[in-house]
């Protein structure tokens, strides 16, 4: 189809056109005409191919090596999230943070959350690595920067995508010492929770779209955060791992602890009744074919077997529909497993015992067998860090006085010469 002819085709064929294309190609299509750069940049078109995005699931992986600290930083990969997943359409992005202490916490909605550790989370970037923009934040309602580094399990965030409202939103919350600028340390919490004593953390929502932060009251708090990171963002909810704190009896029990991004509330799930949380290794929070689930993982013996099971709420809020969706035992030096996809697969890295090399592996729970993933390409380190996540065009059209332009994509000024020569 020559360019003429589809410039002149009405604008719902255009749109449907565009909607089907690669980021890349609307990235071009956004260089050949005026009509095709104000249309894709508009706010409605953004808001339409992330909408189209999100219904279809997460197509891709963001793939970082950088777990190694004090070496030179690698760039981060895409890689298609095909079926079966592999390494044949992959794809470099380069390092978006200009320092080795940072954590990626989630990916929701098209954009990847990620906080610079040095600042005790006080620097945000969320980061969009299809167009290559990403948007800094330094603000905070409380004054995170007069805090000093002490326990980062003590900060927990949380991170997802409210379609109602088209608004991204973190939340962020602190347990600091009264009488020190520090984090609350594992053993003073401990000593508040045997005086009985109610443990109030800080807690702020920001909204992207708005650009604002906004800080949550609350005098009763009954819960203290295991986790410093929620990856399991499900009914507009962001979960985390939890002890509700019981003063009256010094008692605590784990839990789900849930935080409504739409409605700014908190609620708590019970953990499956029929499964022993004490007997597991490690508990992880997270999401299976859009499900909220949990991920136990232990050693039964000191053997090298790795056990893990997979529970899933089948309906969400209701803790009667937790339901095992499979029990299976890895074979080898297994580090815990970091994903679960939509494949029926677990992501796991194991460690050769004989010569240390790690390897990534998929491990189907439903034939029970393991496959290599990944090729000559990439350098795997013994933990490593990928994402699930949606391509999207969020931050496309941005204006803020922190908005960074990545590499990758031209600036405003290069955008127009490229629409004037056109």
């Amino acid at each position: 189809m020559e360019f003429s002819l589809l410039q002149d085709l009405p604008l719902e064929i255009i749109v449907a056109i565009l909607m089907v294309l690669p980021i890349d190609a609307l990235m071009c299509m956004m260089c050949v005409s005026k009509k095709f750069f104000s249309l894709i940049s508009s706010s409605e078109f953004i808001k339409r191919h992330l909408l189209a995005a999100l219904k279809e699931g997460n197509k891709f992986m963001l793939f970082d090596p950088n777990f190694v600290y004090d070496e030179p930083q690698k760039p981060f990969y895409l890689l298609s999230y095909e079926n079966p997943i592999n390494f044949s359409t992959i794809k470099r992005i380069p390092n978006v943070i200009d320092s080795n202490s940072y954590q990626i916490v989630s990916a929701s909605g098209g954009l990847v959350f990620i906080i610079d550790t040095d600042s005790c989370g006080a620097i945000i970037h969320l980061w969009n690595p299809f167009i290559r923009r990403s948007l800094s934040l330094t603000t905070s309602t409380i004054g995170l920067e007069k805090f000093t580094f002490n326990d980062s399990r003590h900060l927990a965030l949380g991170f997802g995508y409210v379609s109602q409202r088209d608004d991204h939103k973190i939340v962020r919350i602190l347990y600091v010492e009264e009488e020190e600028n520090g984090f609350l340390s594992s053993a003073a919490a401990q000593k508040k929770i045997a005086n009985k004593e109610n443990i109030v953390p800080f807690i702020e929502i920001f909204s992207l779209r708005s650009n604002t932060w906004e800080k949550i009251e609350s005098s009763i708090f009954p819960w203290y955060l295991c986790d410093s990171i929620s990856r399991a963002f499900v009914n507009n909810c962001v979960h985390w791992m939890a002890s509700h704190v019981d003063g009256n009896s010094n008692n605590s029990e784990p839990v789900i602890l849930s935080f409504d991004l739409l409605n700014e509330v908190f609620r708590e799930i019970k953990l499956p009744a029929h499964y022993n949380f004490e007997e597991s290794k490690m508990v992880e929070v997270t999401v299976y074919k859009g499900n909220l689930s949990l991920l136990f993982a232990h050693n039964p013996s000191l053997g090298n077997l790795q056990h893990c099971l997979l529970f899933v709420m089948e309906e969400y809020g209701n803790e009667a529909s937790w339901t095992k969706e499979f029990d299976v035992m890895l074979d080898g030096f297994v580090h815990f497993p970091s994903l679960i996809t939509a494949n029926n697969e677990i992501a796991i890295i194991r460690t050769n015992v004989d010569d240390g090399k790690s390897e990534l592996y998929l491990h189907n729970f439903c034939n029970n067998e393991s496959r290599a993933f990944g090729d000559d390409q990439i350098e795997v380190p013994e933990n490593v860090d990928f994402l699930p996540m949606i391509g999207s065009l969020v931050l496309l059209n941005a204006k803020n006085e922190n908005m960074e332009l990545l590499q990758g994509i031209d600036d405003d000024e290069k955008e127009k010469e490229a629409l004037d020569s056109a």
